[in-house]
């Protein structure tokens, strides 16, 4: 029997920084996770086939393929040099499914993009030939904001 685990690193003083905030408002920190992985849970990684996640998150775009519930590769890019970058990059990412993992990607799901969602799907629809959708959730909807949040609900409610 094999276990996959994924790690999540990250910086000290940016650690301590997200829990000083905390502890200043009063509260006792217990998890500190990022909101692109906490927000897993609304994907749907369950359906056969690769599922890509794009989150936006201001200048900072993570990118994430998904295999049934396992992720196969996490990409974060930081975009504030280049205005339009995310399309070079969503087009590696796909190369890279269809080249090193050996499948196509079947759908993408698109979070933090704002009013730009519908455009943006269309545009990678007409230009990759894959099917997109924004992040949803049963508790409302999905937002650069929130969406973190959301995906712990999903996974922890009853």
């Amino acid at each position: 029997q094999r276990t996959e685990v994924l790690a999540v690193a990250i910086a000290r003083p940016i650690l301590e920084e997200y829990e000083g905030m905390l502890v200043e408002a009063g509260y006792r920190v217990g998890l500190v996770m990022p909101s692109t992985i906490a927000a897993l849970p609304l994907c749907n990684t369950t359906q056969k086939g690769i599922t890509l996640f794009a989150k936006s998150t201001g200048s900072t775009l993570a990118m994430l393929l998904l295999e049934q519930g396992r992720v196969r590769l996490v990409r974060s890019l930081d975009l504030t040099s280049e205005e339009d970058a995310f399309m070079p990059a969503l087009q590696q990412t796909l190369a890279f499914a269809e080249d090193q993992i050996g499948e196509r990607v079947q759908r993408i799901v698109l979070a933090g993009f704002g009013d730009e969602t519908d455009g943006l799907g269309q545009r990678i629809e007409r230009g990759f030939g894959v099917h997109c959708e924004p992040l949803r959730s049963r508790f409302g909807p999905a937002s650069r904001e929130n969406a973190g949040v959301l995906g712990l609900l999903e996974r922890y409610a009853a």
